[in-house]
């Protein structure tokens, strides 16, 4: 063929791309608002097959996924609650040091386990339910339930020994009449355990391993008058002693009478922890309910034992435990009246704990702590979002649900269109590739062939999420004329685009076509004219670091390979001597 007659047949080739190229008809729906969402409760679901971490800027990263509810202890801001698989909660616990033996940590790691179950569990009226229940979630993340930490706790230093040891004891729990039991600890029981109430939570059991604690016995001091201003006292009183469950404060009148006032023990340590700062050594003002108190020169004098209620486990007494040699099972057994653990199967196990790890947030922003996805749906499960990434804000709205505002790019419709297609030279009879190009946010999710005799076949597009190229291949290309692909994409809270994408088969490609018979050019070509069926379904295959193209830039390349073709050959035309034979 002479150079003339090639320039031809690209001429020819490229006009058959233009029949080919990025052409779509598309069925609208209603457009819903796109810069903010009115919704109930959104959740942010991880849909990676690695999934990443959700970050909450100023509250923490946590795995599993994140809820957005109205906050009930305000109305003008927004809870935020993890649902988290149990022993990923539990690797999130922060409430002993790593440092501390392996045992008292499998002692710690079932207690808090047990204690989470339970509390999962429990039912609760609604004059009774406290703010972690009234948001939808089973725990705080406070030492008002246990300490939780998540992500940030399996990155701190030695953090390794605690995994272990949630590890070791996973699906163990301490069970009492075939439920998890009330599992209450503390950092310091001051020597003696604490009634609790429940048969396994017994008091006045001598406990000296928590001997161990910093706290296991404490004094402070304080000025008498202003302990008489916070607790509320008539008057600066000359004395006071504990009488059971009473702080008795004396006072002398004008007649020389003694006089005395009364104040309940919880309320006291509570006004004082308000009142004052804590003092060096201290955790808090007055650290536990077990203290005596006297005034000596002008000073409120209170000597107490431990850190926290003293039910159930003492974390420094396991500590001691685990120094003297003790395994956890016989730990755990010494503060739960003998009770130890029991492996319960994991089907008989909630697949997640719902974990309020915030209340009082004016706005949430929420992402993923790498380039990871996430599923949103809303309280009724709606899918608002398939395939979402970057930074979504929360805030609430005035008709008491939640206003969601997309990050840019996120709240638009999706779309499809034609990247390439091999041969260049389709040819009716011969296998033919197709790459179609998904940009924008949503899923795949219908894919259907209508042939040139008006037969269509649906194949399974696996509800693919990702944005990229799919790529098609027709085995048999039998009929010559118009082949469309409708591909449908559905990016959440109303978003569905249908685009039928036109094909055609010309019955014979005209000079050249030989040389492109068959599927050409590195990974379009996988032998796709050995498949039985008209359409074969390839997936997603991203290519690093290479948009896709736009249709506009598709077109402006056509026009300008086109024009340097048509320029080239006529410009080769006119210069004597290049003809090939």
């Amino acid at each position: 063929m002479g150079w003339r007659r090639r320039g031809a047949a690209a001429l020819v080739g490229m006009v058959a791309w233009g029949l080919v190229a990025p052409r779509a008809s598309v069925a609208q729906t209603a457009q819903p608002p796109t810069d903010a969402w009115i919704v109930d409760r959104p959740t942010f679901e991880p849909i990676d097959p690695t999934p990443q971490p959700l970050a909450v800027p100023g509250v923490g990263e946590y795995r599993g996924s994140i809820e957005i509810a109205r906050s009930p202890n305000a109305a003008s801001k927004l809870a935020v609650v993890n649902h988290v698989a149990i022993d990923d909660y539990v690797r999130g616990i922060s409430e002993v040091p790593s440092a501390w033996p392996l045992e008292a940590q499998k002692a710690q790691a079932v207690a808090a386990r047990t204690y989470a179950l339970y509390e999962a569990t429990r039912q609760q009226v609604a004059t009774t339910a406290t703010a972690t229940k009234l948001a939808g979630a089973d725990l705080c993340a406070t030492d008002a339930c246990q300490v939780y930490a998540g992500v940030a706790k399996e990155r701190r230093a030695g953090s390794e020994a605690w995994n272990a040891a949630v590890a070791q004891t996973r699906n163990q729990v301490l069970l009492y009449k075939n439920a998890p039991i009330a599992a209450k600890y503390s950092s310091s029981n001051g020597g003696e355990t604490v009634a609790g109430g429940q048969p396994y939570l017994r008091g006045a059991i001598p406990d000296p391993d928590d001997a161990y604690s910093p706290l296991h016995r404490w004094r402070a001091t304080y000025p008498i008058a202003a302990v008489a201003r916070v607790a509320g006292l008539a008057a600066e009183p000359v004395g006071l002693r504990r009488d059971d469950q009473r702080i008795v404060a004396t006072y002398v009148d004008l007649d020389g009478n003694p006089v005395e006032e009364e104040v309940s023990v919880e309320a006291f340590r509570d006004a004082v922890n308000n009142g004052f700062s804590s003092p060096a050594g201290l955790p808090l003002p007055v650290p536990s309910r077990r203290f005596d108190i006297h005034v000596e020169a002008g000073l409120a004098v209170l000597e107490g034992r431990g850190w926290g209620h003293g039910i159930g486990l003492s974390q420094y007494g396991a500590l001691g435990k685990a120094v003297r040699g003790m395994k956890f099972t016989d730990i755990l057994a010494a503060y739960y009246a003998g009770l130890k653990p029991t492996t319960v199967p994991q089907e008989q196990l909630p697949q997640t704990l719902k974990v309020a790890v915030a209340f009082d947030r004016a706005a949430v922003e929420l992402m993923t702590t790498a380039a990871g996805r996430f599923r949103i749906v809303d309280g009724s499960g709606r899918v608002l979002a398939h395939a979402a990434t970057g930074t979504w804000t929360a805030t609430p709205a005035p008709d008491g649900r939640i206003k969601l505002t997309p990050p840019p790019g996120q709240a638009g419709r999706p779309t499809a269109a034609i990247a390439a297609v091999r041969p260049d030279l389709p040819v009716a009879g011969n296998p033919l590739a197709v790459t179609v190009a998904l940009d924008g946010p949503g899923a795949l999710t219908k894919i259907d062939l209508v042939r040139p005799d008006g037969t269509t076949q649906a194949v399974d597009p696996q509800k693919l999420r990702s944005s990229g190229p799919v790529q098609l291949r027709i085995g048999n290309a039998v009929l010559a004329g118009t082949y469309e692909v409708t591909v449908e994409r559905d990016a959440g809270n109303g978003r569905v685009e249908t685009v039928k994408l036109p094909i055609e088969v010309p019955a014979t490609s005209g000079e050249g076509a030989a040389s492109t018979a068959s599927p050409s050019g590195g990974d379009d070509d996988d032998g796709g004219g050995d498949l039985e069926s008209d359409l074969a379904f390839s997936g997603v295959a991203h290519v690093a670091g290479v948009p896709i193209p736009s249709r506009a830039l598709q077109a402006t390349a056509t026009f300008m390979l086109l024009a340097v073709i048509v320029l080239g050959g006529f410009w080769v035309g006119r210069r004597p001597g290049i003809e090939l034979h």
